[in-house]
């Protein structure tokens, strides 16, 4: 496209014409420096009408973009680009919040262990129903672990606690599976409200080989504890709603002199 260049300004050229008006005979160098055109391209001398047309014309050019000369603004041009994107940018800001929406809708439960993991070797005597329902044979004892976890619903929208399954770690690097039991009569499932914590009180429950053929009770569950891994690591698995299964892992920082300790009392008032 051709693009309308005019060098000489508004109030330049009034004064120029009027001085044409009034002398008819300029200096043409002086005239020259005051349009900024070489002196041989001005218009001969003549009555002020025609000197004044004539710089006009010259002064009004015809150039190519490209040429270093300033364009002439096309605002419908700018007010369509800035408008297109304006709506560019309220749909990708529409877009980044129905995904952020969307993530924090999306089930989404932690566990957090909130007490110390606690594990024993258990007696029939003390613990007559969970050795029915597990049924150890003979070269074969309880061990209980007990902690307490967290369970943390990060989603925007409830959740429930369907299922529960841990794993205990052994010595040798494998995990076995416990029965998983919950304590203070709370039974499953389990609702956790948006942006909530739910306390779980948990009872593990595995058997663990021995050597029968001992003659004291307390070699057989030194045994059946050296077993367990130094840490008493145990994998707690929950399924919540949508069947999406959440983990964690909980680790027992105390010695084992505390935990029987702890586990002792904590037998004692289940016996009684």
């Amino acid at each position: 496209m051709f693009q309308r260049e005019t060098c000489l300004g508004l109030e330049d050229f009034i004064t120029v014409s009027s001085r044409l008006h009034a002398t008819q005979a300029m200096n043409r160098d002086l005239l020259a420096r005051k349009i900024h055109l070489p002196s041989h391209e001005l218009p001969a001398e003549s009555d002020g009408r025609s000197i004044t047309f004539e710089i006009l014309c010259l002064q009004t050019r015809l150039t190519f973009p490209g040429t270093g000369t300033m364009p002439d603004l096309d605002f419908d041009f700018l007010r369509s680009f800035f408008s297109l994107g304006a709506s560019a940018a309220a749909l990708a800001s529409s877009i980044y919040l129905w995904l952020s929406r969307f993530k924090k809708e999306q089930p989404n439960l932690s566990i957090e262990q909130v007490s110390p993991l606690l594990a024993e070797f258990v007696w029939p005597r003390n613990f007559a129903e969970l050795y029915q329902a597990i049924v150890p044979n003979e070269s074969e004892g309880l061990v209980c672990l007990w902690t307490n976890v967290a369970v943390i619903n990060n989603s925007t929208m409830p959740n429930a606690v369907l299922q529960i399954d841990a794993w205990v770690k052994l010595a040798n690097g494998k995990w076995q599976p416990t029965i998983v039991d919950l304590c203070e009569e709370a039974k499953l499932p389990i609702n956790v409200e948006p942006h909530s914590t739910s306390r779980l009180s948990l009872q593990l429950a595995t058997k663990l080989p021995y050597d029968s053929t001992r003659s004291s009770n307390q070699d057989r569950v030194d045994q059946a504890m050296v077993q367990l891994a130094e840490n008493r690591d145990v994998k707690i698995r929950i399924r919540g709603v949508k069947q999406k299964a959440f983990q964690a892992i909980v680790v027992q920082p105390r010695n084992l002199a505390e935990t029987k300790f702890g586990l002792s009392a904590d037998a004692s008032r289940r016996a009684a």
